[in-house]
């Protein structure tokens, strides 16, 4: 792949000095290039958000409000500090391939002017960067494939696909081409719907004529076996029935999700469910167990849909997002151009506070060495590696990484 790094000139003021002969010299200021752990908001995590919306029925309710909330949801994360992509599919039927893809500003189909930095000496345009292909990017305000009435169908005969939607919709020919997922972000799937999912589940049919899934059916018995043609000969033990159960299903498809990424940890599932069951928005539902049993394997958490409004329910997962960028540690920092290296310094402010610092010494074990021209190393070294970035790099070692909140100064005179 073409490599492309920002021109090593000088972006700092030039004094110019004459000489009574007339020789020019120059001397160069120092150039100061502010930088912030991911906990804070300066270096933007890479995350890429599919929000797979059940397309039911007895979920119509919640697309208006989805498609109003939507929009400021991705702004508020833009502005808390994420590099996002977000796209959305039906959680149920056959349709789970998208067509559009929206971005955050650190997305270079956004015009230059408009255009976001996400490390000092980003270049615009770099085809290294993880943007959206230009024929699926829109803007926030252009995302269309929020669901809308016209699009509920309810002809799965009470089983519902969620999970095997989900996969196909990310691993899809048309979901590769779009550039919706990046190789060094995180992936987080946000399950919205009022049903259980069913994708690998054994289905069976009773004597009586009841079909549903083997996990929830009951022993069979003399008066209500179950039928050969479903789950072997009747009379067979419950054990017997359900090779497909709901357990082996979660670890298939948390699996099958966690593939997808170089480090399980880069995967969360929210599961936006209900959690007790009974009547929901108006609808009867069913209890969400296995999105919500896949969210807790996955490391992410499970909300109760029926009764947190859409609002307040974005609201949680933002802050669950929060939650996971104020543990990333960096290691690297991205400077503008090559320094002479006895020039530099770099200063921590602890927790972001300009009035408690310390200056991070030159050293390999527990401060900071020049690591000079780099390509392709993650900022982010923990608890997972991510945000690729190539050009001039400090690197931080040891006590000297940044954590949470904790910003650096660096300062430095550029090489002549």
């Amino acid at each position: 792949m073409r490599k492309s790094f920002k021109n090593s000139l000088p972006i700092t003021l030039l004094a110019l000095l004459a000489s009574g002969c007339g020789k020019e010299g120059f001397e160069t200021i120092n150039s100061v290039s502010q930088q912030q752990a991911p906990g804070h908001f300066t270096i933007a995590p890479k995350v890429d958000i599919l929000l797979a919306q059940d397309n039911t029925g007895s979920m119509s309710e919640t697309f208006d409000e989805v498609a109003r909330q939507i929009p400021g949801f991705l702004n508020e994360l833009e502005s808390a500090g994420w590099d996002y992509h977000f796209a959305s599919t039906p959680l149920t039927g056959s349709g789970s391939a998208f067509s559009e893809v929206v971005a955050s500003r650190h997305d270079s189909n956004w015009a230059l002017s408009l255009w976001q930095t996400p490390f000092p000496g980003a270049v615009y345009g770099d085809t290294n960067a993880g943007s959206v292909n230009q024929d699926f990017f829109r803007f926030p305000s252009e995302y269309s494939e929020i669901l809308n009435y016209n699009q509920v169908s309810n002809t799965m005969n009470g089983q519902e696909a969620g999970l095997e939607n989900i996969r196909r919709a990310l691993t899809d020919n048309v979901t590769t081409a779009s550039g919706f997922l990046r190789q060094d972000s995180m992936l987080v799937v946000l399950v919205m719907g009022n049903g259980n999912d069913t994708s690998g589940i054994k289905i069976c049919r009773r004597s009586d004529g009841y079909q549903g899934p083997c996990d929830d059916i009951g022993y069979p018995s003399a008066s209500n076996s179950i039928t050969a043609s479903h789950c072997g000969t009747p009379g067979v033990s419950y054990a017997n029935c359900n090779p497909g159960s709901f357990a082996a299903a979660r670890d298939h498809y948390k699996a099958r999700l966690e593939a997808l990424r170089a480090h399980p940890s880069l995967v969360k599932l929210y599961a936006a469910v209900s959690t007790q069951g009974g009547n929901c928005l108006g609808s009867s539902s069913y209890r969400g167990s296995q999105y919500m049993s896949v969210a807790q394997a996955t490391g992410g958490k499970s909300f109760n849909i029926c009764n947190q409004g859409v609002s307040n329910l974005l609201s949680s997962v933002k802050n669950e997002l929060q939650g996971q960028k104020i543990a990333f540690r960096t290691r690297y920092l991205m400077i503008e151009q090559a320094p002479d290296v006895a020039t530099v310094q770099v200063v921590r402010q602890r927790n972001g506070n300009a009035n408690d610092t310390e200056v991070i010494p030159q050293d390999a074990i527990n401060g900071w060495t020049y690591a000079g021209l780099v390509d392709n190393i993650h900022r982010i070294d923990f608890p997972i590696e991510m945000n690729l970035a190539s050009g001039f790099a400090i690197e931080l070692h040891g006590s000297a990484k940044l954590i949470g909140n904790d910003t650096a100064r660096v300062t430095f005179k550029p090489a002549r």
